[in-house]
This record gives C-alpha cells, sequence and structure tokens, in this order.
C-alpha cells in the first residue's frame, strides 16, 4: 500500500511541476515544438527514475535537472545546428531559468486568487481582452469606449492585479 501511495504522491508532484518545467525548457530550446519534445522526454525519464527521488527534497530543483540533462541530449541530437548555444552559455541560461521558475507555481496561484477578487466587470474585460482574437480596437468598439479608455482601464486592473501578487507572495 505504501507503494501505491509513493506513486500517487509521484503522480502529483509531476503534473504539478509541468508549468515550471516548461518555462525551464522553453527557455535553454528556440523551438516551442521541440520543447514540446523535450518535456515530454524530461516527463518519461522523470518516471523511469521515481524511485531516485528522495521525498522530502525539492521535487522541482531534481526535475530542472532531468530537464536540463534532456536539452543536452537533444543539443547532441540536433547536431551542427548554428541557432544553438555554446554549452557554457547554455548553463548559465539553465541556472538562471531554474531560478526564475522556483516561485512560478507560488505567482500562478497568487493571480489566480487575485482575479477572483475583481469585480464580474473587470473580470470580463480581461476574459475579453486575452481570449484569441481579443483586441483593445475590439473592446472599445463593443463596449462603445475609446481605445485610450480600454487600454487605461486595462492598464489600472494589470497593476491591482501585480499589487496584489506581490502582497500575497510578500506574506508566504
Amino acid at each position: 500500500m505504501e507503494s501505491k501511495a509513493r506513486t500517487e504522491q509521484f503522480v502529483q508532484l509531476l503534473a504539478g511541476s509541468q508549468n515550471r518545467l516548461y518555462a525551464y525548457i522553453r527557455t535553454l530550446v528556440h523551438k516551442p515544438e521541440e520543447a514540446d519534445d523535450v518535456l515530454q522526454e524530461t516527463n518519461l525519464v522523470m518516471w523511469r527514475k521515481s524511485s531516485d527521488f528522495i521525498e522530502g527534497t525539492e521535487f522541482g530543483a531534481w526535475a530542472c535537472k532531468i530537464a536540463y540533462y534532456q536539452v543536452m541530449a537533444h543539443r547532441r541530437d540536433c547536431g551542427r545546428d548554428r541557432h544553438l548555444f555554446d554549452d557554457r552559455l547554455l548553463g548559465e541560461l539553465a541556472q538562471a531559468a531554474e531560478s526564475r521558475t522556483v516561485d512560478l507555481d507560488k505567482r500562478q496561484h497568487a493571480l489566480k486568487d487575485c482575479l477572483s477578487q475583481l469585480t464580474d466587470r473587470q473580470k470580463e474585460l480581461v476574459q475579453q481582452r486575452y481570449k484569441t482574437g481579443g483586441s483593445v480596437k475590439h473592446l472599445a468598439s463593443s463596449h462603445g469606449w475609446t481605445p485610450g479608455a480600454v487600454a487605461t482601464r486595462l492598464y489600472r486592473i494589470r497593476r491591482a492585479l501585480l499589487n496584489c501578487i506581490h502582497r500575497k507572495l510578500a506574506l508566504e
């Protein structure tokens, strides 16, 4: 039974790390479709090595290390593509990307909480702007406002969200 609980816990950690891992990999791999492939390979390797993960240690750091090696394998497989970074620069980028993605999940949770605090009208405006095809010009015409008025309202909403996120993260 303990094995089943450990497997379930590992699956939760794996699923919860996907956004962070993709952001990390995407920093190191230029093309999104290649980053998708590297993420998939990273997930397979993590699953195979799940017994190597030590409970109580930082799962994200362990996952990023595996992702780094998968990025290196991807680079090896790409051969001599002149668009690839040299290994030293890639190492520096990897280190910076890992530290930048550490708090990604916390920021996403804070954003979700902050979005829920917006008024219905503010939520609707944000949703309309960021859905596919949403634009300031389209919002202005549909609401009878000027594009400047829409841009100002969106700016104020984004500023309020950013301040809310900073407050929430400071409390943690």
